[in-house]
């Protein structure tokens, strides 16, 4: 009797325990879910604008050591300012010294340029007179309007302009070409040699423009030409010597009394007649 009694017993308490323990499981196995409900619903009831500023700073650049993040925002609430980038800066500054650069450089070439040129005023050698014609030849201006008298010189007037002459010599000249009369002398050899015909057709072209320049100005000069050794006049004198003429270089000199050019070769002596008729025109 006892036996079955306690038996029964037994049988109740399990029987409670049986039933105790799915809630107790129940209880255990709830929590974690109930956390992760009440974060999932912390994050939907939370209002979305406090979200956003964890979005902004994710898709803002990091900031750089050293820059004052307290500060970064005053220039952004200032109206029509922006905040200066030191990438920027550096930028505009290497393009601001490059501008200098590429300006002295300007400089500095044109400067040589005019150097080359012995004056800043070429082509034009007076107020109406200037170097035409891809540098061949001279015009003239007349009624507000440049002409060109169809006669080359036969030479770069703009390299003969380079060729260098001392200031005796530029002196020289204008001393000879300020007379009424100026006495154009030619070199010559014995006999019928062609030398003395290719040395007159090589001087014809700057003969031909001072005379033509004398006329427009209203001068009244007179232009005598001679042979060398038919020349005996102790009248000072310009005098043309070429290939075979007499020429041993290639110069434009002034001897003191006459003025004297030299062309080793035809090609030459074209050159330096250029430079003789520049220096005449301009009278400088």
């Amino acid at each position: 009797m006892l036996y079955e009694l306690y038996t029964i017993i037994m049988a109740k308490k399990k029987s409670k325990k049986a039933r105790i323990s799915p809630k107790t499981v129940s209880k255990q196995s709830s929590k974690p879910v109930i956390s992760v409900k009440i974060n999932e619903s912390a994050r939907i009831e939370k209002p979305l604008e406090l979200d956003e500023p964890e979005t902004r700073q994710e898709g803002k650049t990091p900031e750089k050591p050293g820059k004052d993040s307290g500060s970064q925002d005053k220039p952004c609430n200032e109206p029509g300012k922006t905040q200066d980038k030191p990438e920027s800066n550096l930028k505009y500054a290497v393009i601001g010294v490059l501008i200098v650069l590429a300006f002295i450089a300007a400089t500095v070439f044109l400067k040589g340029n005019a150097g080359n040129f012995q004056d800043s005023k070429f082509p034009m050698l007076t107020d109406d007179v200037m170097v035409c014609n891809n540098n061949n030849a001279i015009c003239f201006l007349q009624n507000g309007s440049w002409y060109s008298i169809g006669y080359t010189m036969g030479t770069d007037l703009n390299a003969a302009n380079n060729y260098y002459i001392s200031a005796d010599t530029v002196a020289g000249v204008n001393s000879l070409f300020s007379k009424d009369k100026i006495n154009l002398v030619f070199g010559s050899v014995e006999g019928t040699d062609p030398n003395n015909a290719q040395l007159i057709t090589t001087a014809s072209p700057f003969s031909y423009y001072l005379g033509v320049y004398y006329v427009y100005e209203g001068q009244n000069k007179t232009i005598s030409p001679y042979l060398l050794k038919e020349y005996n006049s102790s009248e000072p004198a310009l005098i043309i010597l070429g290939p075979g003429t007499g020429a041993n270089e290639t110069s434009l000199v002034f001897d003191g009394k006459n003025v004297v050019v030299q062309g080793e070769t035809y090609e030459d002596l074209k050159l330096v007649l250029g430079k003789l008729l520049i220096v005449a025109i301009r009278e400088d």
